[in-house]
């Protein structure tokens, strides 16, 4: 994935990622923190998404896994397709 595929995939998702932060936290402070990690995670390991069409699972999971502080970093495998 290109960088510029990542921001592409990453500003298309923003919206679900946030309302999704927001349910986890059931805070607007806390789910803006929960998204700006989420948001600095996925940026620094864009390389552990293998294929465009998985990646707002991807981001969904890796905010999950930081929420209940599991390893952050989901990988899932390229598709057939």
């Amino acid at each position: 994935m290109t960088e510029q595929e990542f921001f592409n995939q990453f500003n298309e998702a923003a919206e679900s990622l946030q309302s999704e932060a927001l349910q986890l936290t059931n805070d607007l402070d806390e789910a803006r923190e929960l998204y700006q990690e989420t948001a600095h995670h996925a940026l620094k390991n864009k390389q552990e998404v293998a294929d465009i069409a998985s990646f707002r699972d991807w981001a969904s999971k890796l905010m999950q896994n930081l929420f209940h502080g599991k390893t952050p970093f989901p990988t899932f495998q390229k598709s057939a397709n």
